[in-house]
């Protein structure tokens, strides 16, 4: 079932309960193409937003539709911070970091997680690319890369992302001739982006930490993270993490920290919430 068949269940519940005659749906979606947005009211939502997610049209979507009664302020001044701070970029061949710092929530620490997400990523997905290949499964080779498109447009990789959706797109109308012509350059593309990243990853690891967290303080801070997440405070939730991820922790305790940041920056909030119960208080 796509987005527009759902919604098209959910205006129907209306029958039963008028709630979802009004019940807010926007569409999430790389169609922007023009005549898009008339064909997304048509079918029964109230807006759309365009992929790759840019933070601050998101915020506007979400002020638009969330009911003023439910929104906090608080949110809204660490939005405004983490603008600010996405004037700071970094050099990556290949990426337009200011973009990609954008759209991964403003911060150049949450950045740098969506890039190690990206790396670990890539790194499997070429795998898969070539295993598709080798096996002519054209319908999983479509995921993947569709996969890859959308990771690298938000990390601010657009000439990695076009190529990548090139090859979709070929995927779709089942163009072998296409594929077999671009994808062994997509795939240099990719190892050299990968590498550029790994590079960036590695010289940003070799910095000093801003400071140390105490074991006792680091059972806090998770308490304070795991009351964020479960009332969606995107500022409280981005702020913790980057306290967390600049401060200097044993490689066990850094390391389960990165893995809460990557659930959050996959939108996985309740293996989040659940991380953050796990960790003893005795590590640091």
């Amino acid at each position: 079932m796509d987005g527009v068949e759902a919604t098209g269940h959910i205006r129907a519940l209306d029958d039963k309960n008028p709630y979802y005659k009004n019940l807010p749906i926007v569409a999430l979606t790389a169609n922007v193409i023009s005549g898009m947005m008339e064909m997304f009211l048509q079918c029964g939502f109230d807006d759309f937003l365009p992929k790759p997610v840019d933070t601050v049209r998101l915020n506007t979507i979400l002020s638009k539709w969330i009911p003023k009664s439910k929104q906090k302020s608080s949110t809204e001044g660490a939005f405004i911070e983490t603008q600010a701070s996405s004037q700071v970029t970094i050099e990556i061949e290949g990426i337009d970091s200011a973009k990609g710092i954008r759209l991964s929530g403003g911060t150049i620490e949450y950045y740098y997680e969506t890039l190690a997400a990206f790396y670990d990523d890539g790194i499997e997905r070429e795998k898969e690319i070539r295993k598709c290949l080798e096996s002519g499964n054209l319908a999983l080779y479509t995921t993947h890369v569709h996969a890859m498109k959308s990771a690298s447009a938000n990390i601010g990789a657009d000439h990695l992302s076009e190529a990548a959706y090139a090859l979709e797109k070929a995927g779709i109308r089942r163009d072998f001739g296409f594929i077999q012509s671009n994808n062994d350059r997509f795939l240099v593309m990719l190892d050299k982006l990968l590498i550029h990243i790994h590079n960036a990853i590695s010289s940003q690891a070799a910095k000093p930490d801003a400071g140390t967290i105490e074991s006792g303080l680091l059972e806090t801070e998770l308490i304070q993270l795991r009351a964020a997440l479960e009332t969606y405070d995107a500022g409280e939730i981005n702020a913790t993490i980057d306290r967390l991820l600049a401060s200097s922790l044993a490689d066990d305790a850094k390391a389960f920290v990165r893995r809460i940041a990557k659930h959050i920056l996959m939108a996985e909030y309740e293996e989040a919430i659940a991380l953050t119960q796990t960790l003893p208080a005795s590590k640091s």
